[in-house]
């Protein structure tokens, strides 16, 4: 269906991350390969749209590049992060179980062409950019901090210095075992008193 789309549109090339060298029946204006260099690619000037499944990283990297999306999420956070997308404008949503060639092809002109989608995308990525220091200055600086101060462990996780059985709560786990335990045990008997009582009372009324 894809390889259908995109032969409908010889004058794009599109690259496709795919496990094999070579597809079937493969169009000429599609190039295949294991693996992209994919923040060099989101950066080209000539780069029109990027079609993926929602991912985080791959969500920020678009965001960067300023690339409208065509989100087809499968599971996890994607729903969420193609969702805000679709809210800011950026992008539009396929839904995974109702894909055909007419609205994969309709959309994707849509964002090709749609100019709003590009214009929505640079906004979203002022946004992600608009930041008081440079990300790698800022990253440079606390490595440079952990240095100065020896490794810093006073920013160490209290969770480094707890007992495996501690880090893994089953401590409070096992607690809370024994509690329900002790209290189904302590219900348990006080029913069976109490109804010996009134047992007994019955038995002297009759």
């Amino acid at each position: 269906m894809f390889l259908d789309v995109f032969s409908d549109l010889p004058q794009f090339r599109v690259l496709w991350k795919w496990d094999t060298d070579e597809l079937l029946e493969q169009p000429s204006n599609v190039k295949v390969a294991k693996w992209f260099p994919q923040q060099d690619i989101l950066h080209h000037p000539r780069m029109k749209v990027f079609m993926y499944h929602g991912g985080l990283q791959s969500t920020l990297e678009a965001i960067r590049a300023k690339v409208p999306l065509i989100c087809i999420p499968f599971f996890g956070d994607q729903h969420l992060n193609v969702r805000k997308i679709e809210e800011e404008g950026a992008g539009v949503v396929l839904d995974l179980h109702k894909l055909t060639k007419h609205n994969v092809k309709e959309l994707l002109t849509e964002i090709i062409y749609n100019l709003t989608y590009k214009e929505n995308m640079k906004k979203l990525s002022k946004k992600l950019i608009d930041q008081p220091e440079n990300p790698l200055d800022c990253a440079v600086w606390w490595v440079e901090y952990v240095i100065r101060h020896k490794g810093a462990r006073h920013l160490r996780s209290a969770a480094l210095d707890l007992t495996w059985y501690q880090y893994l709560l089953l401590d409070v786990i096992a607690f809370l075992v024994a509690f329900i335990i002790i209290m189904i045990w302590v219900t348990y008997r006080i029913t069976r008193f109490v109804n010996k009582i009134l047992s007994v009372v019955m038995s002297r009324e009759v």
